[in-house]
């Protein structure tokens, strides 16, 4: 968690471009929330023509960012993060930001879970770390490193 979902058109991305997209998303994302970059997930989807359609027509040009954050993240926070995504997008795509829809709705942190554990609220992750670090770090080794460098953020 986050998990972020970008629906292109097919074609519009090569491997090499997701690549630095799923960086980009993963910066954009820490950097604004500081949450450790081994939570993020970013999912790409091709949509071939026929398969999306915008006021009842084939749409094969729209791309789709939606990021599904734990909730109580302020509304600018959330506003400038989308900017910010739409603005990486064009950047490494080329694609202009008029066809790109960005949504970043917002999940109760208590119908999130990954390696086995249910999210803390924002906030409380200090003692959410303190009961669950060392088994998320077992479930999940890819986020031992960063669950220490969280750990010394929020205490």
């Amino acid at each position: 968690m986050p998990l972020y979902q970008c629906i292109a058109p097919a074609g519009l991305v090569d491997d090499e471009v997701r690549q630095a997209v799923a960086r980009e998303i993963t910066r954009i994302h820490v950097e604004a929330t500081g949450a450790p970059a081994g939570f993020v997930h970013v999912l790409f989807l091709d949509a071939p023509v026929g398969r999306h359609f915008t006021a009842g027509e084939v749409d094969a040009r729209t791309t789709l960012i939606e990021g599904v954050l734990r909730a109580s993240r302020p509304l600018a926070a959330r506003q400038e993060m989308m900017r910010s995504l739409a603005a990486a997008w064009t950047r490494l795509t080329g694609q202009p930001t008029a066809e790109i829809i960005v949504s970043l709705p917002e999940r109760d942190a208590g119908e999130i879970m990954e390696a086995g554990v249910i999210f803390p609220p924002v906030g409380e992750e200090a003692a959410w770390l303190r009961e669950n670090g060392a088994r998320i770090a077992e479930s999940a080794p890819h986020l031992a490193a960063d669950l220490e460098e969280y750990r010394g953020r929020v205490g």
